[in-house]
């Protein structure tokens, strides 16, 4: 899935959009389940509210979780980041499956996660579905090169300046090298 917006704070919720692509099964599922919570809210109208809403009632209080946006682009739905004490509870995994930060996900970020349907929130004149993210692997583009940020040339013979060339960034060199190898031997 896409984010276009990264993790948000509304009040104090964390929330995050998510671009569902329009021939997904997960678009279909979201679209099922807008159905079966019209149905559940008219089935147990009368217990929950003390009165007997029709399954057409409830369908047009219901507002669907999915924003559908012009010109065929894909829908858009709102998951909340459950928190406590003002911190995302979310796990949140980089590329390499290690734990990570919120602050991972960005903007424009490819992701995939695990979602739960916490229920339906009732409004005073609508209601609607709710989903919570509760794991969040991330896919971060990986680093084109370990080489060090910045101008490195010396204009006078158009060589590498060794000096701007660290111990720690040659490491780092060293170990990404020795990581393609290994990709190699996974091959």
């Amino acid at each position: 899935l896409h984010t276009p917006t990264g993790i948000y704070k509304v009040k104090n919720e964390y929330k995050i959009d998510l671009e569902i692509p329009m021939d997904s099964p997960f678009l279909e599922y979201l679209l099922n389940e807008d159905d079966k919570n019209i149905h559940v809210t008219s089935e147990n109208s009368e217990e929950w509210f003390g009165e007997d809403f029709s399954v057409e009632d409830v369908g047009d209080k219901y507002k669907t979780s999915l924003k559908f946006r012009q010109g065929g682009e894909d829908p858009i739905l709102t998951v909340n980041i459950p928190s406590y004490r003002g911190k995302p509870t979310c796990e949140f995994f980089d590329v390499k499956n290690q734990p990570s930060n919120y602050d991972i996900v960005q903007p424009n970020t490819e992701l995939i996660g695990i979602v739960e349907k916490s229920g339906i929130k009732f409004y005073k004149e609508s209601l609607t579905g709710e989903y919570d993210f509760h794991k969040i692997k991330v896919f971060v583009p990986a680093e084109q090169s370990k080489l060090p940020r910045g101008y490195m040339f010396n204009e006078e013979d158009g060589q590498v300046d060794a000096e701007e060339f660290d111990d720690e960034d040659e490491e780092e060199f060293q170990n990404q090298d020795d990581d393609d190898d290994d990709d190699e031997e996974d091959d």
